[in-house]
């Protein structure tokens, strides 16, 4: 799916559809135009990727490696057994990690805050 809008996105951009608000990106851009947050998403994918075979083995129900307090959880399990909140454990630590990532990149680039190229 990210595939699909990352070409959706550089299509619409290269034909000047739709652009980025520089104020909110940090300026740093891959051809043509697509700002570098957008990576983000492709490295969910590939978190997500190989996150799904491993904590499906590691959590498979009839013979758990990792065993979960069933108190603590929501009982939903997809889409070999993982419980949920795995998923949202993965998310929480990418989007922490890119938050901390751009900061620190503001901070140590002050001029390149909503600068445009």
């Amino acid at each position: 799916m990210v595939v699909v809008f990352g070409v959706w996105d550089t299509v619409a951009i290269a034909l000047g559809h739709w652009w980025f608000n520089p104020r909110s990106t940090t300026g740093d851009e891959l051809p043509p135009g697509l700002p570098v947050e957008e990576i983000a998403w492709l490295s969910m994918v590939v978190i997500f990727v190989f996150m799904i075979p491993v904590d499906g083995w590691m959590s498979k129900v009839p013979n758990p490696i990792v065993i979960y307090d069933p108190d603590v959880l929501s009982g939903v399990r997809f889409p070999i057994d993982i419980p949920l909140e795995e998923f949202v454990y993965a998310f929480a630590m990418v989007t922490l990690a890119i938050a901390l990532w751009e900061r620190a990149g503001r901070r140590s680039h002050p001029a390149a805050v909503g600068r445009r190229t």
